[in-house]
């Protein structure tokens, strides 16, 4: 389910934004420039917390073409 939406139950709201793609492996790839853990580049990673669902998922959407690009 990567990149999909997911509810979460805040008090008496319902949240409904897109997860987050950090798994806690926070290694930077200097040649890349992109996290190995995530596949973010440092500029996503610090714009995700005050970006919108679209933007996040155009994010999720880089980072779907950078592992294909990889493989």
């Amino acid at each position: 389910m990567v990149g999909r939406s997911r509810r979460r139950k805040t008090g008496s709201q319902i949240d409904e934004s897109v997860r987050s793609p950090c798994n806690n492996v926070c290694q930077i790839d200097t040649e890349k420039a992109w996290c190995r853990g995530c596949w973010r580049t440092l500029d996503e990673i610090a714009a995700w917390s005050s970006a919108d669902d679209q933007e996040k998922r155009a994010i999720w959407q880089r980072i779907r073409q950078r592992s294909v690009a990889i493989k």
